[in-house]
C-alpha cells in the first residue's frame, strides 16, 4: 500500500453517530452531576440546610484541593496504563459510574452519624473525596476516548463538536439550578422535599 493510499483511507475514517451520541450523553451526565455537586450545590447543601459550620466546609475543600492536585495525575496514569479485555477507558466509564451515581446520591442524604460539626465534617469529607475520586476516574477516560475511537484529526475533531454542542443544552439547566439555590434555607428545604 502507498502513502497516498493510507493518507485517503485515514481521512476517510468515520465513527458512527451512535457512538458519538452515547460518548457525549455520558460526558453530559458525568459534567452535571460534577458541576452541581462542586460548583457550589455541596457547600450550600450541607451549610445551609444542613447547618455544617462554614469554616469547616472551607477547611473540606482545602484539604480537597491538596487531595485533587495527586488525584488527577494518579488516574491519567492509571488509565494509560490499564490493561483489560474491554480496553483502558470502558472499564471505568462502565463500572465506575454505577458508584458515582450511587455517591452523588449519597451526598445529599444526612448519614446517621449524628448531627454534630464534626459528623458533617466526616460526610462532607468523605463524600466528595469518593465521589470525585470516581468523576476523575471516568471524566478522564471520557476526556481522551475520541483519540481511541477514531485515528484521524478530521474525525476526532468532529467528535469533540459532537461534546462541544451536546454541552450547551446543559446550560439552561445549570443555569436554572443556579437559580434555585440562591433561595434561602427554607426554599431549599422545599426543593429538596421535591
Amino acid at each position: 500500500m502507498d502513502e497516498k493510499t493510507v493518507r485517503s483511507e485515514v481521512t476517510e475514517e468515520k465513527v458512527s453517530a451512535l457512538s458519538k451520541f452515547w460518548l457525549c450523553l455520558a460526558d453530559c451526565l458525568c459534567g452535571t452531576a460534577n458541576g452541581l455537586l462542586t460548583g457550589g450545590g455541596m457547600s450550600y447543601f450541607f451549610v445551609n440546610y444542613l447547618g455544617m459550620d462554614e469554616k469547616l466546609a472551607s477547611i473540606v475543600w482545602i484539604i480537597f484541593g491538596i487531595w485533587n492536585a495527586f488525584n488527577d495525575p494518579l488516574f491519567g496514569y492509571l488509565s494509560d496504563r490499564t490493561k483489560s479485555k474491554l480496553g483502558r477507558r470502558i472499564p471505568y466509564i462502565r463500572y465506575g459510574a454505577i458508584f458515582y451515581s450511587v455517591f452523588f446520591i449519597i451526598t445529599w442524604v444526612k448519614w446517621p452519624i449524628g448531627a454534630s460539626q464534626t459528623a458533617l465534617f466526616i460526610q462532607m469529607l468523605v463524600t466528595l473525596f469518593l465521589f470525585d475520586t470516581l468523576y476523575t476516574a471516568i471524566a478522564t477516560s471520557l476526556y481522551v476516548m475520541p483519540y481511541t475511537m477514531a485515528v484521524s484529526n478530521k474525525a476526532r475533531s468532529n467528535i469533540f463538536l459532537w461534546k462541544s454542542f451536546s454541552r450547551s443544552f446543559l446550560l439552561p439547566f445549570r443555569l436554572s439550578f443556579s437559580r434555585l439555590s440562591s433561595r434561602t434555607p427554607e426554599k431549599a428545604r422545599e426543593i429538596s422535599r421535591l
